[in-house]
């Protein structure tokens, strides 16, 4: 700390001259400084002296590096991140097509604190760049980003879908395809015809590339889409079948093996067949890394009798054997609301969990356990007082107010969930004091600040129901 301490003074009386760049990199950078807490100060003069770097250099070319460092900085104030934002778009209108344009438009776009101006002007910004440089194998990582921003207005997403079917006509390795056919398939507005066409594409990628590890990507996302046909859906479980049989070890197992599960409708063979998959991966692994697998083959409905006898024994003596591991929560999460088991295994299940909360609380994935015991109707009043006040104390310790960690950490759905609850009004002024940012409809934070007591009141500002 002191010697980081050091590092921003000397920033600071140095904050202009072109070879501060690499320590005020490295200073921003540095991990300490992105934790909470006595440090938070040093951030913000380190943050400072970069905005007054910017200021004297901030069209030179080496200033991309600095603003990635910049957008990466968490809890920032909305004025510093705006300048920070503008300086981004000037440098980009400045150098428009130039290479290093990628770096930073990247993390530009997937920033949750941009308004809807800032927003589109970054997207109009890359598809220019695309247009430019938009074949080489690198554009993948723009067009990937691009295509993960659910708030492009219409216009854009016609430009950026033309764009990625021009670069998939360049590029048919299956590592490099998947990270455009996989954000395309999983968008929500694509027109008719662009359908027709991205589901044709992902479908002849199977085809030709379904053995290779790689083919994973595209294959999960074409499992989990609702307007597959049907004679591609069973083609699809079988080259999925194949894949998990040829793949063994594959650390992406568990994902395939849950797509295949998920909306399918499988006969008993492919039920079987899958199921098989997953156990002999689990035999193959050490049992602390085995919960995701076990909590997908827990998950999967209509499995032959004996699998499903095979399974739940497998479930039971691991969580017997292991109650509050940290990775419990694969497994344990959705049992309680599942109605194919026995009141005696739900009444085990929910005390497990209140174990693990015990355990493990205020850690990140939490906010998953108590989302879904605060979904339950049957809690005792004494059960649902303790999952409230575990529920606000992990707000307060993982939402900062900030656009970023409202959106992205899941504090706005523990929030509806908190708020489609009676709580006593301490507990609202104690949300009030840790929640100011709502995600807007776009699905990035709008920056409008707002109260619990009037997204409690009014369902047409945030999510309120189940």
């Amino acid at each position: 700390m002191r010697q980081l301490a050091s590092g921003v003074e000397w920033i600071e009386e140095n904050a202009t001259r072109a070879e501060a760049l690499p320590l005020l990199i490295n200073v921003l950078e540095h991990p300490v400084l992105r934790r909470s807490g006595s440090v938070g100060e040093l951030t913000g003069r380190a943050v400072a002296a970069a905005l007054a770097w910017l200021e004297a250099h901030g069209a030179d070319v080496t200033a991309t590096r600095l603003l990635q460092s910049l957008l990466g900085v968490p809890g920032m104030t909305d004025g510093r991140l705006g300048d920070v934002v503008a300086y981004s778009l000037q440098w980009l209108v400045r150098h428009e097509n130039h290479a290093r344009g990628r770096y930073l438009l990247q993390p530009l776009l997937s920033h949750a604190g941009l308004d809807d101006d800032q927003f589109d002007a970054g997207a109009l910004l890359a598809i220019g760049w695309l247009r430019v440089r938009g074949t080489g194998a690198r554009a993948s990582f723009l067009l990937e980003s691009l295509l993960e921003c659910s708030g492009l207005v219409a216009e854009r997403v016609r430009d950026t879908v033309a764009l990625a079917r021009t670069w998939l006509t360049h590029h048919r390795s299956p590592a490099e395809a998947g990270f455009v056919l996989k954000p395309l398939l999983v968008r929500n507005d694509l027109t008719d015809s662009e359908w027709e066409w991205v589901l044709a594409e992902a479908m002849d990628r199977v085809r030709d590339h379904g053995k290779s590890r790689a083919a994973r990507r595209v294959m999960t996302a074409l499992a989990e889409h609702h307007r597959i046909g049907a004679a591609d859906r069973e083609e699809l479980v079988t080259t999925g079948i194949a894949w998990l049989e040829s793949h063994g070890h594959s650390p992406q197992s568990p994902r395939m093996l849950r797509s295949l599960f998920g909306p399918t409708h499988l006969n008993e063979a492919q039920a079987r067949r899958l199921v098989d998959c997953g156990l002999r991966w689990i035999s193959q692994q050490k049992p602390a890394g085995t919960w995701q697998m076990l909590g997908v083959l827990a998950e999967g409905s209509d499995l032959p009798p004996d699998r499903a006898a095979a399974v739940e024994s497998l479930v039971t003596a691991r969580l017997s054997a292991d109650p509050t591991a940290l990775d419990v929560r694969w497994v344990l999460e959705p049992r309680p609301a599942r109605t194919d088991i026995t009141l005696a295994q739900r009444t085990n299940d929910i005390a497990r969990s209140f174990a693990w909360l015990e355990r493990h609380m205020p850690q990140c994935d939490a906010h998953v356990f108590l989302g879904s015991l605060l979904a339950l109707e049957d809690l005792s009043a004494t059960e649902t007082g303790r999952v409230v006040e575990w529920s606000i104390e992990w707000l307060e310790h993982h939402a900062d107010g900030t656009a970023g960690t409202f959106a992205v950490q899941g504090a706005e759905e523990l929030l509806g969930r908190l708020l489609s609850l009676e709580i006593d009004a301490a507990q609202v002024r104690r949300l009030d004091a840790h929640l100011r940012e709502r995600k807007a409809r776009a699905g990035r934070a709008s920056g409008e600040a707002t109260s619990a007591r009037r997204l409690r009141e009014d369902p047409a500002f945030g999510y309120v129901g189940g």
